[in-house]
């Protein structure tokens, strides 16, 4: 990874050429970093995402997009497009924002340049390695799987130790009911 971001790409679906991108590209430019839009709403979507985002070094992104991006090493800036920004994507805050699916409930800021320009500048190879790894690690199949069954264990536990309520009398008796034991 580089000490400070060259490449950088808006991965989303809903990402237009508006004036949440016009701040991110002012940003970007002011920095010396390159960018690039990627995502259905510009007509360049990425069939194997993994792929495209291995070029970049920074990414503007939420949700999936910003998962698959940390997943190959991105740094991520969370945000969307209308939506606003959470900010950059540090260790400190990574397990809490996941809990979130990194999503729009984080972003409560205004997408501007001089926002993003504060986010790029917190920029650290060394954290975005460690949000790497920590995505790797807890955001994988095999841990969303892990995640599932543990709640659907805890869902049967649950139920085999609650209290079953007595048969009713009045079930019994009702009209058309006939009792078999």
């Amino acid at each position: 990874m580089p000490a400070r971001p060259q490449r950088a790409a808006i991965f989303s679906n809903y990402a237009t050429e508006g004036e949440d991108t016009a701040a991110i590209r002012a940003a970007c430019a002011a920095s010396g970093i390159s960018l690039e839009v990627i995502g259905k709403g510009v007509g360049q979507q990425a069939a194997s995402p993994e792929k495209v985002l291995a070029q970049f070094d920074l990414v503007f992104a939420k949700a999936r997009c910003a998962m698959e991006a940390m997943a190959v090493g991105c740094a991520v800036v969370l945000l969307n497009e209308g939506m606003g920004l959470a900010g950059l994507v540090t260790p400190d805050k990574v397990q809490e924002w996941h809990h979130w699916n990194f999503g729009r409930r984080l972003m409560h800021e205004p997408i501007r340049a001089e926002t993003i320009a504060r986010e790029i500048q917190r920029y650290s190879a060394e954290d975005v390695q460690a949000v790497s790894d920590y995505v790797r690690t807890h955001v994988s199949l095999e841990a969303t799987v892990d995640a599932m069954e543990r709640l659907a264990q805890q869902v049967v536990d649950a139920w085999a130790s609650a209290p079953r309520p007595a048969p009713s009398r009045r079930f019994w008796n009702s009209p058309g009911t006939r009792r078999t034991t």
